[in-house]
């Protein structure tokens, strides 16, 4: 599991000195992904880094130096942290977790200490509470302030502030003793953009299965608010939610935010399972300027007119390369009095209303009421294969002066083939249309995925 290297440096000061220079000859690079130190009595120092533990290639570990160990930890006070050593834990300064073992010393049926100790294991504090499948650039450095209590089983973290990567950070934070731990919190973010913290996804359609077990050993619940969060390249601000993930499940509901001055809204599911993630997310925007969302996700063809989304989608996800291929669920949106080509607005550009909805099933979008009511009026249906990035589109086109042409588009997204079933009068009415025309067919095609798709 993740940690900062500040972290990881920080918790080693726990150690005697010779394990304290071993563990600091980690690389820096090591450092920021280690989960864990493992001391064991005539055994070298081993080290977990995402999942796999190494030796750190010193001589074995005495059981003085265990000792040694837990009398830096709690300040050579021993008998006040007495309550954590019965229960095999010890919880040093900066919230970092020891775990001992060794022979229980009893009192009237009750252990009252532990003596002989045969083993520890050291885990930096953030170790608690983050997956261990983050990409390198997340998490690299923190610069951050906060007053550190420990009361009894207890530990709070008050005062928080400062800095994570590039995005400041508040609030406070507390964990109950307990199997798992018990966390509440109450954090404001500034500025995050959530796909610097999503496990990566390989090109080709190929990544690593994401290591889920983390979500199972730990309890942690709170708000969590920020100025502005960036999720799928849109700009979420005012953002809030209450998070909670328990027994395995992450849920977060309701969401609320402000996007391109209309409202987001959300809930957010997700269960770790054997199979994989399962997870759920419902979400609808309302009243969005179209033109500002268009703008903010740098778009090249922009978009305006004031509108809605409503999506629902569900699947059982292993790895990033899942998505969207094991999605399933529901799509729409409406957009009302706009113009297909903002930055060159034309006669058959604006409209009074656009919209379709549609289903999402192993990475197909099914559209079968795309519409336009304008200077052009347009009904179609089609489907846009997300996989391979394809489309295959039938659309029926009307307007002042020429009646209904049949058009279809097919083939890559990136370069799709327009096909126009024009004959004699019909192929003379659409001759005289122009180049400004196709254009615009063009947009009305193209209009669903730029609104529904990030």
């Amino acid at each position: 599991m993740i940690q900062t290297i500040q972290s990881y440096e920080q918790a080693v000061q726990a150690l005697p000195l010779r394990l304290r220079r071993e563990a600091l000859s980690l690389p820096e690079g090591d450092r920021d992904r280690a989960e864990e130190l493992r001391l064991r009595v005539g055994w070298p120092m081993t080290v977990l880094v995402e999942g796999r533990e190494r030796s750190l290639g010193g001589p074995p570990v005495e059981r003085g130096e265990l000792d040694q160990l837990v009398e830096i930890a709690s300040r050579a006070s021993l008998h006040t942290v007495l309550d954590q050593v019965r229960r095999g834990y010890l919880t040093m300064e900066g919230g970092h977790r020891i775990g001992l073992c060794g022979t229980a010393v009893l009192r009237e049926g009750e252990i009252h200490s532990l003596r002989n100790l045969s083993s520890a294991n050291l885990r930096p504090l953030l170790a608690d509470l983050l997956p261990g499948d983050l990409p390198k650039q997340a998490l690299k450095r923190a610069d951050l302030k906060a007053t550190i209590t420990l009361d009894g089983e207890t530990l709070r973290i008050a005062g928080l502030n400062g800095n994570i990567d590039a995005t400041r950070l508040s609030g406070q934070m507390e964990r109950r003793a307990g199997t798992p731990a018990r966390w509440t919190f109450g954090l404001r973010l500034g500025t995050l953009n959530v796909a610097d913290y999503l496990p990566p996804t390989s090109k080709g359609g190929k990544s690593q299965p994401w290591r889920l077990d983390w979500m199972k050993g730990i309890d942690v619940e709170g708000p969590l608010a920020a100025e502005r969060l960036i999720i799928f390249g849109i700009p979420h601000t005012d953002f809030s939610a209450p998070l909670r993930l328990q027994n395995g499940v992450l849920s977060a509901d309701p969401i609320r935010a402000r996007v391109a001055g209309g409202s987001a809204g959300a809930g957010v599911r997700a269960e770790a399972t054997s199979g994989g993630l399962l997870g759920r997310l419902r979400y609808t925007l309302e009243n969005v300027n179209a033109l500002t969302l268009s703008k903010e996700r740098g778009q090249s063809q922009l978009l305006s007119g004031t509108g809605s989304l409503d999506a629902d989608v569900s699947g059982l996800l292993r790895s990033g390369a899942d998505i969207p291929a094991a999605l399933t669920g529901t799509l729409g949106f409406t957009l009302r009095n706009g113009e297909l080509d903002a930055g060159h607005p034309g006669t058959f550009s604006s409209f009074r209303s656009l919209g379709a909805t549609g289903t999402l099933s192993k990475g197909i979008l099914t559209t079968r009421d795309l519409h336009l009511d304008g200077t052009l009026t347009v009904r179609g249906y089609g489907t846009i294969n997300l996989l391979n990035w394809t489309l295959d589109y039938r659309l029926n086109v009307s307007g002042p002066g020429f009646p209904t042409l049949p058009v279809r588009y097919y083939g890559s997204l990136d370069k799709p083939q327009r096909s126009i079933n024009a004959q004699g009068f019909l192929a003379k009415t659409f001759g005289s249309l122009g180049n400004g025309f196709l254009t615009i067919l063009d947009r009305v095609v193209f209009a669903p995925l730029r609104f529904l798709v990030p």
